[in-house]
């Protein structure tokens, strides 16, 4: 009885879990796109690395600081428009912002290569202690 429950475990595993989509990546000319988002008393640290497979890649991106309001509506209070770099792209900032409130900070990119180009999204969400 304990082998029969161990391989129904195993199989579940292996179902739920199939080797080939853990391994494959998210983008094809991506390598990371990695906003952050931490708090230093009131003061929001932004920051942001995209790395690409290729190092002579264009990389741009937004950076944009969301607050999240209680009752569902959202409230732009920073944006970093115009970051831009080859290969990898690393961006630092801060913002003041209200104890107690959650934020967002959502970068928007464009890769672009030899190959072609891609429009990686991500995104972060934190609350100021």
């Amino acid at each position: 009885m304990k082998k029969l429950v161990i391989s129904v475990c195993v199989m579940l595993v292996v179902l739920l879990f199939p080797v080939n989509s853990i391994a494959q990546p998210l983008w094809a000319y991506t390598s990371q796109c990695s906003p952050r988002l931490s708090f230093t008393g009131t003061t929001a640290n932004c920051t942001l690395y995209i790395k690409a497979y290729d190092d002579s890649a264009k990389i741009t991106a937004t950076l944009t600081l969301i607050r999240e309001n209680t009752d569902g509506t959202e409230k732009v209070v920073k944006t970093w428009s115009d970051l831009s770099d080859t290969g990898s792209l690393t961006f630092s900032g801060t913002k003041s912002v209200s104890s107690g409130q959650t934020y967002r900070l959502e970068v928007s990119a464009t890769v672009k290569t030899s190959n072609g180009a891609e429009y990686p999204y991500e995104y972060v969400r934190a609350t100021c202690p």
